[in-house]
């Protein structure tokens, strides 16, 4: 069977490839991921596949780096910057934008809730640097693959003091709270084979030919066990409920830090 295009976009391929289906996520998708037209169309490419009984398996695969905090922080300037561009929008306030940025926060609980829930079986394809949020992100997926060179990067935790994407309702989940504390406090980052061994991902793979070598093992799991993940899911998935209240506080807190980050951008910009 040759692969199937299901949707592509500068940001994204989705495709079908015999019973697994392939998201793959190019840089540009960090930049479009906080679009509610973005959101939209991507819930429903999900949810189509989720009703699909000939797919079995999803695959989120990443090209390398384009979880990388850098382009993570970049993308949140530009769009802080043109919240506030007065040339396009004068009346925008700080407390219109913090309500903008907020929402994309519940954008991202959004994309966790529908990983927690989905029926299928869920595989994440890590490679380069993987920063917070995409770290607790990742750890929804029931099967994480990284290549050698794949690290997650806390150190823009220490910056911000408050980790996202559900990171502290799933990290304790594989490796307990006090070993949780100790990495978030102390470590910057760690490497794929550290999380190997700490249970964090399933299978490292060579750098090299990744995502050949990613897409390879998903088929083959795929075609597994995989069928009996809709009956499996009710019992193994986190409680929806309690996830969605640990996201709704996650975003409280969020807010509170954007509020004082843009009250200080914006005391800067007085300043000057």
């Amino acid at each position: 069977m040759t692969s199937e295009i299901i949707f592509e976009s500068e940001a994204v391929v989705f495709y079908k490839d015999d019973h697994l289906a392939v998201l793959h996520m190019k840089p540009a998708a960090i930049e479009l991921m906080a679009s509610l037209d973005w959101k939209d169309t991507l819930f429903q490419r999900l949810n189509e596949i989720e009703e699909d009984p000939s797919i079995t398996a999803l695959l989120f695969l990443n090209e390398r780096n384009a979880f990388a905090d850098e382009r993570v922080q970049r993308a949140a300037r530009e769009r802080y910057h043109r919240l506030g561009d007065t040339s396009t929008d004068a009346a925008v306030t700080r407390e219109e934008r913090e309500l903008r940025l907020a929402r994309e926060l519940n954008m991202l609980s959004q994309y966790i809730l529908l990983a927690a829930r989905y029926r299928k079986l869920l595989i994440a394809a890590l490679c380069g640097e993987v920063a917070c949020p995409f770290i607790g992100l990742s750890l929804v997926a029931d099967v994480r693959l990284a290549g050698t060179d794949m690290w997650f990067n806390f150190a823009p935790i220490h910056d911000s003091a408050m980790p996202g994407g559900g990171l502290t309702f799933f990290l304790p989940q594989y490796i307990g709270r006090g070993q949780m504390l100790e990495m978030l406090i102390t470590r910057e980052r760690v490497s794929a084979t550290e999380a190997h061994e700490l249970g964090l991902i399933t299978e490292v793979l060579p750098e090299r030919d990744f995502h050949e070598a990613a897409i390879a093992y998903a088929k083959r799991i795929a075609t597994s066990g995989a069928r009996m993940m809709p009956r499996l899911r009710p019992l193994i998935a986190p409680d929806p409920g309690q996830l969605e209240r640990f996201l709704t506080e996650e975003i409280r807190l969020q807010r509170s830090c954007l509020h004082d980050r843009i009250q200080r951008a914006d005391e800067e910009t007085d300043r000057n």
